[in-house]
């Protein structure tokens, strides 16, 4: 069995909805970071409008292997996922073609290290400014 540490908590359930109708309970996407204990998740709101995202892992040596990340925009997956094998360290990243203002959006996923590890993870969703 490969040990598992998550990146970042999420809050559980709260991204099944992808309704135009919200609270305002999450942070903006325009510039968040969601810390973990093995990374970062990196957001911003680039100047065309579109969600930008990267994922950095501490060490960096945490990052090279098979990734497996999905994105999430309004509960639905986005054309932004990474699905790589690296060999040396690496911040997967990419920018979601589905932003839509109020919508929230998430990244989720795993890598399978080289150094035998599973390590999730599991960014702290945010909200799309409008």
């Amino acid at each position: 069995m490969r040990a598992c540490a998550a990146l970042v908590i999420t809050v559980g359930g709260l991204l099944a909805g992808g309704g135009s109708a919200y609270a305002d309970d999450f942070p903006s996407c325009q510039n968040f970071q969601s810390r973990g204990p093995d990374g970062v998740v990196h957001v911003q709101v680039n100047p065309a409008g579109r969600v930008v995202w990267g994922v950095t892992m501490t060490p960096s040596s945490k990052s090279i292997g098979t990734w497996e990340l999905f994105t999430l925009m309004g509960g639905k997956k986005t054309s932004s996922g990474f699905y790589r094998t690296v060999s040396l360290p690496y911040v997967p990243h990419g920018e979601v073609a589905e932003t839509r203002p109020g919508l929230v959006f998430a990244v989720r996923g795993w890598v399978h290290a080289a150094d035998g590890n599973q390590y999730w993870v599991v960014g702290a969703p945010c909200r799309v400014p409008r």
